[in-house]
């Protein structure tokens, strides 16, 4: 099958991903969100059928199915990396947490019911990924 990538390097990090709005979709920025996405340097390829593709670690992306596809896709994270991307999900999982308490405090006047974002819900979403 053929797939669409769009990809940033390293550099272009900032731009294009932050901790509270994730990654942007290269298809329909957020410009209030990711402000400076038109800055980011970029590739954009299609793979074809029998391609093989290198992704280094590191480099914000997203793919996107033109055909039918099966791909066979191999994560590596070595010893050296992995404090430094459980410290980045962790801090994506607290910021989701810290935006869902602010959304309910402003909704609290409504009559709607309200999901529990105790502290203990907070350490047990934190300990599961421990």
């Amino acid at each position: 099958g053929r797939k669409k990538f769009v990809m940033f390097p390293p550099a272009e990090t900032k731009r294009v991903c932050s901790p509270e709005h994730g990654f942007v979709d290269p298809r329909h920025p957020d410009l209030s969100a990711f402000p400076e996405y038109h800055q980011a340097k970029r590739m954009e390829f299609v793979l074809q059928r029998g391609d093989l593709l290198f992704l280094p670690c590191g480099w914000p992306h997203m793919v996107t199915s033109l055909t039918p596809t099966i791909s066979l896709t191999h994560n590596y994270l070595d010893e050296a990396h992995f404090k430094t991307v459980r410290m980045a999900f962790l801090m994506s999982v607290f910021h989701k947490v810290v935006n869902s308490s602010q959304s309910n405090e402003e909704a609290s006047d409504s009559d709607e019911e309200t999901p529990d974002v105790s502290d203990d819900k907070i350490q047990a979403s934190l300990a599961a990924v421990e």
